[in-house]
């Protein structure tokens, strides 16, 4: 786990804060002008436990930023986006972060110039600046932004835009509170606001410290094992005794949980008529899938039918917490996991026809009183 301290979260924003906020225009007179966007932080846990991170939308400045931005726009009150629990083990967070993955970038103009009415786009052309986020941060132990970067001085109606997603197994997910938090542009009284719940039911909104608004989406995993059989259609008319050829029977795990364990059955009395190739796979990890051959062979006359059953295990993650570096981890084998039963059926029909007679000759006598 790499720890970063490239600035002092709690002095540097403050300060700069304290000292310009008296600048810039609220954002309840102009916010109207232009829309507010979608720029959209998304937290997923992963079924593994690791935690991904995606950045998508764009926002629009609703009052100019005449300072450098350090984070992504958060709100000072506790409940947008929150933390949750002790993160202590985990570094000193007002003062650094840990590293993310490269991959999360803010695109946004690149110290715009202001044209005039009589300059064309040729003159003044616009000029955009990819900037990474390359730590996660909390605040105060009980909330948390995403940075750091420099954004120089962007003006009222510029774009910020979010795009990419990384995985990481150094934050744990148990340190999210799940829901959508919407931080919103600066306000006057943004040190002294409170938390409003929006239309959207679940969702937060509260003033940000920079104005323009941001969503934190925040997923945890929810186990959704689930198995799928493909129709491989009637058999062909048969012969009681013949092969009446085989058919692919597609097995997928359409599911967001592996699977293993995999076995194939077919009821009594189907399995007398119906047979299957050997399972090539015995796990499947989300989306992927294997096949098997069925077969049809008639033991009887009429109509034959079958039912094909795939059956596999979802092992459930168990959650132990976090433990410091170094640390034994506490609880380990002291709860049996019990792995669930996961299942798909398609039923598989054919029909068998008699025997011919053997063809004989009109008016030949039977043995014994004629050849055979």
């Amino acid at each position: 786990m790499n720890y970063v301290k490239p600035l002092s979260i709690r002095t540097s924003l403050l300060a700069a804060l304290a000292g310009v906020l008296s600048l810039i225009p609220a954002a309840s007179v102009i916010a109207q002008q232009i829309p507010a966007g979608d720029l959209t932080v998304t937290v997923e846990e992963q079924e593994n436990g690791d935690v991904k991170f995606s950045l998508s939308g764009t926002a629009y400045m609703q009052s100019s930023l005449p300072f450098p931005q350090f984070v992504t726009n958060f709100s000072l009150d506790s409940a947008s986006p929150p933390a949750n629990g002790d993160i202590g083990d985990f570094g000193d967070f007002e003062n650094g972060g840990i590293s993310l993955p490269s991959g999360l970038t803010l695109t946004m103009p690149d110290n715009p110039i202001l044209t005039s009415e009589i300059e064309s786009p040729e003159e003044c052309p616009a000029q955009t600046f990819i900037q990474p986020l390359g730590n996660f941060y909390t605040y105060e132990a009980d909330r948390w932004f995403l940075g750091e970067f420099l954004s120089g001085e962007l003006s009222y109606g510029d774009p910020i835009t979010g795009a990419g997603s990384v995985t990481t197994s150094n934050i744990p997910f148990s340190l999210f509170v799940p829901g959508t938090f919407l931080v919103g542009p600066a306000e006057d009284d943004w040190w002294d606001s409170e938390p409003e719940a929006s239309v959207i039911e679940g969702e937060i909104h509260s003033s940000g410290l920079y104005p323009y608004s941001i969503t934190y989406e925040v997923i945890p995993f929810v186990p959704n094992p689930s198995l799928s059989l493909s129709h491989p259609g009637a058999f062909p008319k048969t012969i009681r005794g013949k092969s009446g050829g085989t058919k692919r029977v597609m097995i997928k795990n359409n599911g967001n949980a592996p699977l293993t364990g995999l076995s194939l059955s077919i009821d009594v009395p189907g399995s007398r008529d119906f047979s299957t190739s050997a399972i090539p796979k015995t796990a499947l990890a989300p989306g992927e899938s294997t096949s098997v051959a069925v077969s049809f062979r008639p033991k009887g006359e009429g109509q034959r039918t079958g039912t094909l059953t795939v059956k596999g295990f979802y092992t459930p993650r168990v959650e132990f917490g976090f433990v410091e570096a170094g640390a034994p981890e506490e609880g380990k084998g002291e709860y049996p996991v019990v792995p669930v039963e996961v299942s798909a059926s398609t039923q598989l029909t054919g029909q068998g026809l008699p025997k011919p007679r053997p063809n004989r000759r009109p008016n030949t006598p039977r043995f014994p009183f004629g050849p055979r």
